[in-house]
This record gives C-alpha cells, sequence and structure tokens, in this order.
C-alpha cells in the first residue's frame, strides 16, 4: 500500500462538481483542490445563492482517506460545519438533509486539518462535502484549498489478468 499522501492525483475531475458554486462554468472548485493553484489566494470557490456548497469528488481508484485541511479565506466566510458523506455519487442538497454524514466537522479558524474516522473512510469511490454554513453567519462562503490525505487502495484488476497456458 502506498503512504499517505495528498490524494490530488486520484480524484478524477470530469466526474467531480460542485453545487451552488459561483462562476460554476469556470470549474472553481478544480482550483482548490489542485496542487499550484490551491496555494493562491485569488482562485476561490466561492457560494452562489446562500452560505452552502456542495462538492461531489470522485475518484478514478479506491482510496483510504485519513484527513482533510480546508482553508478559508477569512474568519467571516470561510466554511463553519463541513459534513461529509462517503460513496454517494451525485448527491444534492435534499440528499445531505435527509442522510447521516460519516463525519462532521465544526471548524474554528479558517485553516483547519482534521483527522477522520479511520473506518468510515477506508475504501472511498468518492467523497462528498458539504458546507452548511460559515463562520461568520453570511450569506457567502469562500474556500482557497481543500486537500485530502490519505493512500491508494491496492486492488486487483480482474480484467488485466492473463491466463497461463498450461503445457
Amino acid at each position: 500500500m502506498a503512504s499517505e499522501s495528498d490524494l490530488v492525483e486520484f480524484i478524477d475531475f470530469k466526474q467531480s462538481e460542485c453545487l451552488n458554486a459561483a462562476e460554476s462554468d469556470k470549474r472553481p472548485w478544480e482550483n482548490v483542490l489542485k496542487q499550484g493553484p490551491r496555494s493562491m489566494d485569488t482562485l476561490l470557490l466561492s457560494s452562489e445563492c446562500d452560505e452552502q456548497l456542495l462538492l461531489n469528488i470522485a475518484f478514478n481508484q479506491k482510496v483510504k482517506i485519513t484527513a482533510i485541511r480546508i482553508r478559508g479565506v477569512d474568519a467571516n466566510t470561510s466554511p463553519k460545519t463541513v459534513k461529509l458523506f462517503v460513496n454517494k455519487t451525485r448527491f444534492d442538497f435534499d440528499d445531505v438533509q435527509s442522510n447521516p454524514p460519516a463525519q462532521v466537522i465544526q471548524t474554528t479558524s479558517q485553516d483547519v486539518t482534521t483527522k477522520l474516522k479511520l473506518l468510515s473512510f477506508q475504501s472511498t469511490d468518492s467523497l462528498t462535502i458539504f458546507v452548511e454554513n460559515n463562520l461568520g453567519g453570511g450569506e457567502v462562503t469562500q474556500v482557497c484549498e481543500i486537500v485530502l490525505f490519505g493512500s491508494s487502495v491496492a486492488t486487483t484488476n480482474m480484467s488485466e489478468l492473463k491466463k497461463i497456458d498450461e503445457h
């Protein structure tokens, strides 16, 4: 098994989406996930209609997620309550209200790294991040950076196995 590291290389950006993102046609959620752009405080993911954001992240293989770092812009617009859902593809706002999260994170500052429950995130195909509100209680939530830490889950792809001829 691979050592624990940034899981960005396992994110399937074409299959990932963010609901209620301002300028969604520019796919701003990719900037907060990708190495390089996410370190630039000017490339933000901002909520549009209210303070909530819903990010559905697909992976190109199973991963084990051990921790998450969420960095906001400032003390007022940074996420406060973050709910994480595992292996729930294409969740929407109704789904997050009617399904129990795998973990709830309550932040108290604009830059938080949280260890995740080991059993809940061991074999993850997709992760839904629901930002319910922000620290300032306002209508706009802004995120600069989201980093997922963990490792790939080593699996055997049965379709790649070749039959050995007996002689």
